[in-house]
């Protein structure tokens, strides 16, 4: 467990453990709200299990999990010239707990992980009108690589 000090808390920094399912899914909901129950499962599951994906949580004041970042090795990513590339899934931190550091820290945390897994690069991404998501990534040192917009058409049989 890593500590990170901040002017008005300390914030422990570690690998998700089965028994932070509960908390860990409380903030994926946050994140990702339209998601079943039955996938959370599976991801989470999925997460813990393999050796090439993995989550970190924040742990603030009084042991709350107050955030968590998401990260995996992809074969290889947009714009990247390597493969298995480290990729940032999904960052969350509470409200309360923005605007501290503390997803920095959570992403600096990924970022060594991927370095471990022998990656040479770091990936993500975000949509286009998450302007949020966007600046906090080009603060990081992230570069945009390509823009991308995704069409649906129903199909009538």
């Amino acid at each position: 467990m890593k500590k990170v000090w901040n002017d008005n808390f300390i914030i422990r920094l570690r690998k998700v453990k089965n028994k932070d399912k509960k908390e860990w899914l409380r903030l994926r909901k946050k994140l990702w709200p339209k998601c079943s129950l039955q996938k959370y499962n599976h991801e989470m599951s999925r997460i813990i299990s393999n050796k090439f994906m993995s989550a970190f949580l924040a742990i603030g004041p009084e042991r709350k999990v107050i955030g968590f970042v998401e990260v995996s090795v992809h074969p290889h990513a947009e714009g990247c010239n390597t493969k298995n590339v480290g990729y940032i899934e999904g960052l969350y931190i509470d409200t309360d707990f923005r605007r501290f550091s503390i997803g920095k820290k959570l992403v600096q945390t990924a970022e060594r992980w991927a370095i471990s897994k022998g990656c040479k690069e770091m990936a993500s991404d975000c949509v286009l009108n998450n302007k949020i998501s966007l600046k906090f990534h080009l603060v990081l040192g992230y570069k945009i690589t390509k823009k991308l917009i995704h069409f649906k058409k129903l199909l009538k049989s």
